[in-house]
């Protein structure tokens, strides 16, 4: 690729020509041409510095937002000549044109300059703050192999596959620029971060230690298995007894004692709402660090946990064996539901088991969650865990956000529907124990 000094010699030697017709003097052919020859071995030079090249990288397989990810980057030279003054930039990986090449713009420095002025410590360079990595190499001898490691920050929740790595060449002379993309396979998991809660009165107020008497059916939405009985309209298709049903002919599920705890269901409302913005990442991030901390304190007390959410409009939903297989489950959703809050409990009423605790999380919307919330099953509590947005256009200072808070629950809880047992409002920029430890009670 030719840049702005390959255009500059290129023009310098068409004056030199014209000049040197005008004058008759032979010299000025001459340095038109050595200038011309300049920029041609430049261009051949910067072509082959970036051939046979190829780059592997090293990272864990899994962080927590907000912590910074060593990376490793070993770039092989699996030419003939030794490789100089490249300049290495590891894509950011959760950057949407990571696969667009870098367009280098001014105000821009020969590599020999910015090698000079470089710290020798290369960790000095660290992406702490997101976005491309930069790193510069001196020297990588034929059939040899360097590696360079630097720290990535700025990380959000999610997935991360195979970035590419592209690799940029000047040559000697600095007349003309080539580049190579280059594939690095690798894969992270940026898990959502979770608040340790001392408390979390939305669930401590319905904690209780309820088995039944001896001699009655104990049964329930606890973990120990009772017996098998007849299906009924109205049990979770998930409680049936497949092989006892295959043998009988006609449908049979398994009772549960009802165990110490209430089971919670926790429905994450995860569409993408327009017009809404926020500084901490998007909605969903901010619900599934909300989630995952609600979670965290319920496996912790016992409680039966099941995430919910929805893609398009099929539901998705997983009960939780461990807290950490959750936080994978969290990082990997995508904002891409469709249902409204009311079609979102509809569609889940087969997995809200009697005397259970469905936790919404969802973008504050009062009169529209009000009134979904009077679909739930009467045997049902509701847990309302609401994000309140910055405004389009705002700073998310401008708002008196106590009276805003304050004014939501009011309205929310003075007119309660049936089951709702409370509601916490999360505003960006709280703390996010904080936001759930001092839940607001109907």
């Amino acid at each position: 690729m030719l840049s702005l000094r390959s255009l500059t010699a290129i023009a310098l030697s068409f004056a030199l020509v014209l000049i040197g017709i005008n004058s008759q003097s032979g010299w000025l052919f001459w340095l038109a041409g050595l200038a011309l020859a300049a920029l041609v071995v430049s261009w051949a030079d910067s072509l082959m510095e970036v051939r046979r090249l190829a780059v592997a990288r090293f990272l864990a397989s899994e962080a927590v937002e907000g912590e910074a990810v060593e990376i490793t980057l070993q770039v092989r030279n699996r030419g003939r000549f030794s490789r100089n003054l490249l300049l290495v930039v590891d894509e950011d990986p959760s950057s949407k044109d990571s696969q667009e090449p870098l367009r280098v713009r001014q105000p821009r420095h020969r590599l020999r300059d910015l090698l000079a002025s470089a710290p020798a410590n290369p960790r000095e360079q660290d992406a702490l703050a997101g976005g491309r990595a930069l790193l510069l190499l001196p020297r990588v001898e034929a059939g040899g192999e360097v590696s360079i490691s630097y720290l990535r920050g700025g990380l959000r929740r999610g997935v991360y596959l195979d970035w590419p790595v592209h690799i940029y060449s000047e040559g000697i002379l600095g007349l003309a620029r080539h580049h190579a993309k280059l594939a690095a396979s690798s894969r992270l998991t940026v898990l959502p971060y979770h608040a340790e809660l001392s408390r979390l009165p939305l669930l401590d107020s319905l904690h209780r230690m309820a088995w039944s008497p001896a001699g009655r059916s104990a049964r329930g939405g606890g973990m120990d298995f009772y017996g098998v009985r007849e299906f009924q309209p109205g049990d979770p298709l998930r409680h049936i007894h497949w092989k006892t049903t295959a043998r009988r002919g006609d449908l049979v599920v398994r009772e549960f004692e009802e165990g110490a705890c209430m089971p919670l269901l926790i429905l994450i409302d995860n569409r993408e709402i327009a017009g809404a913005s926020v500084r901490e990442g998007t909605l969903l991030d901010i619900q599934a660090r909300l989630a995952a901390s609600v979670v965290h304190y319920a496996r912790l007390c016992g409680h039966p946990v099941t995430l919910a959410a929805y893609e398009g409009r099929e539901l998705l939903h997983y009960e939780v064996q461990a807290t950490h297989a959750a936080l994978h489950w969290l990082a990997s959703l995508e904002p891409s539901g469709k249902p409204t809050p009311e079609e979102q409990i509809e569609g889940l009423r087969f997995l809200l088991a009697g005397n259970s605790l469905l936790c919404h999380l969802a973008i504050a919307d009062g009169a529209a969650l009000a009134h979904a919330a009077s679909t739930l099953p009467a045997s049902c509590r509701l847990a309302l865990v609401l994000v309140i947005p910055t405004p389009a256009g705002g700073d998310g200072g401008s708002i008196d956000e106590s009276g805003e808070r304050e004014s939501l629950v009011r309205d929310l809880l003075v007119d309660a529907p049936p089951g709702m047992v409370g509601c916490a409002v999360y505003r960006e920029g709280d703390d996010l124990a904080e936001c759930l430890e001092r839940s607001f009670l109907a």
